[in-house]
């Protein structure tokens, strides 16, 4: 019943798996022997379905080397090795396979006993630790390349650099434990929620912190079942000012925010400096909310909150045509989606426009070329571990029903829906993974109602880094000023930019 493989020579270190507790090797080969070649040819072959589109844009030796031996080996271990298989040094890519045969009882690596159920207590406990350490190292090989004078990206400052890699390493396990709830039972999918509640709770408790931009100020309110912030930059609309107004009399601008963090994590919390910063450069009210979050609820539940978020500033006085629906990574594909809802069931109710931080608008990853950034730029972007195993099978509830969710590719949306959709300002970095699918529904949509920005070197929503990186804070300078063009006035013509 052990999922385990092993590697020749024994001089491989052991560790065990921290999401399955069953036994994988970790160690170092180099990324083109004829050892790895050999592992990489198994794993084109058997790779668990789950993690199937990992392989098919990862078919280089040295990533599916960080795929074994820095950070996902659980995964490996879990999902793709039912059996005990043997890799040898002087095994050809063509005839991998060797025949699997017991280790001899005096080299065969102790059993420790398990119950091989995950544990969410345990898992928070154990990642925590292991995001310390990884986080560190990360830290630690920037210094060593930029020591010999190597850099990952000539754009790049030291502190962009180490930031972007301490994320990527930190992050990485979530493809496991994604791929742990798609292949669990109901006791293990629980588990999973409890784990991912408890690292939200911690999350956004370390967050509470952070403070807004200077000039900005925060009021935490209740809307229904969520809670929110509302952010008032200098001469903007305090919260208090809106509970008076009659409808349709307030004369600013208001922004309806939503967070990113793959629908699954992240809060008001952990990007308060990304939306005070974007209250403060588009001299607008923000109403930000912490939406409902899966596993536990689905796609329509989350749809159903940004709609009340949305009637919240309508019954307060804003006017439809004076707010502007946002958000980054999946916060823009829910800013998108919900002005497709309105676009197509309450066309009175359009917003005057939509802001979308490197949008996540295919979800499922359904494009599938050789120029897919996904293939292309998985090494430079920290959310490249994602490619391993996406969550919107859990999100848009068809994990069990294959049935496709309206939403869950906007590159799908019909030309009708589209077509009724206000002006957009779509901002993306030429090294994110998600670049082909902002392109393509920048397309879909047109020129006369999108503008798409791409910003050179930069990654997946990096507007957030605008304390190190000088990149972010242009890129908020152009989000302030459309907010200030789209409710302002019925001018919406746009076009394709592409910034330096």
């Amino acid at each position: 019943r052990e999922t385990w493989f092993r590697v020749i020579p024994d001089s491989c270190a052991t560790r065990a798996c921290s999401v399955c507790d069953r036994y994988c090797v970790v160690g170092s080969l180099p990324a083109k022997s004829d050892a790895m070649l050999a592992i990489c040819s198994v794993l084109q072959r058997s790779l668990h379905p789950v993690h199937a589109r990992a392989w098919q844009y990862s078919r280089r030796p040295a990533h599916v080397t960080n795929m074994l031996f820095q950070g996902h080996a659980p995964l490996i271990c879990r999902s793709t090795y039912r059996r005990r298989a043997r890799f040898h040094f002087g095994a050809s890519a063509e005839s991998p396979d060797v025949p699997p045969s017991e280790p001899d009882s005096s080299t065969k690596e102790p059993q420790r006993k398990s119950s091989g159920r995950f544990e969410a207590r345990k898992y928070v406990a154990a990642e925590g630790w292991r995001s310390v350490v990884s986080g560190a190292r990360a830290a630690t090989d920037v210094f060593a390349r930029r020591l010999r004078g190597e850099v990952k990206e000539e754009k790049w400052s030291v502190a962009m650099e180490t930031v972007v890699e301490v994320i990527g390493a930190v992050l990485a396990p979530a493809s496991n434990l994604v791929a742990v709830y798609q292949e669990g039972d109901a006791e293990t999918r629980a588990e999973v929620e409890k784990a991912l509640s408890l690292i939200n709770s911690q999350m956004n408790r370390a967050c509470s912190a952070i403070p807004c931009m200077p000039g900005v100020s925060r009021e935490n309110l209740q809307i229904g079942s969520m809670t929110g912030a509302w952010l008032t930059p200098k001469d903007g609309v305090l919260l208090s000012q809106l509970e008076g107004d009659e409808a349709g009399t307030v004369d600013k601008p208001t922004i309806l925010y939503f967070h990113g963090g793959a629908y699954i994590t992240c809060s008001v919390n952990t990007h308060i400096r990304l939306i005070s910063a974007l209250a403060h450069t588009s001299e607008a009210s923000v109403l930000a909310v912490n939406y409902r979050l899966a596993p536990m609820v689905g796609f329509d539940e989350i749809l159903e909150d940004a709609v009340e978020a949305f009637d919240f500033l309508l019954q307060r006085g804003v006017p439809a045509h004076r707010i502007v629906l946002a958000g980054d990574s999946a916060g823009g594909h829910l800013a998108l989606s919900l002005a497709a809802h309105l676009a197509e069931l309450r066309p009175k109710d359009v917003p005057g426009g939509v802001l979308a931080l490197s949008p996540w608008i295919d979800p499922p990853m359904s494009l599938d070329s050789e120029e897919d950034t996904w293939r292309t730029n998985s090494d430079i972007d920290y959310l490249g571990f994602a490619i391993a195993a996406s969550p919107a099978p859990i999100i848009f509830r068809t994990l069990d029903e294959p049935e496709a969710h309206p939403f869950e590719n906007l590159n799908r949306l019909p030309a009708s829906v589209l077509a009724k959709m206000p002006p957009m300002l779509l901002q993306a970095g030429s090294n994110e993974v998600l670049l082909s699918e902002i392109r393509e529904f920048a397309s879909l949509v047109g020129s006369s109602k999108a503008t798409l920005e791409v910003y050179q070197g930069m990654v997946h929503v990096f507007q957030i880094f605008l304390d190190v990186e000088p990149c972010a804070l242009e890129g908020l300078k152009a989000a302030g000023s459309f907010v200030k063009r789209c409710t302002c006035s019925t001018n919406t013509e746009v076009d394709v930019q592409v910034p330096g």
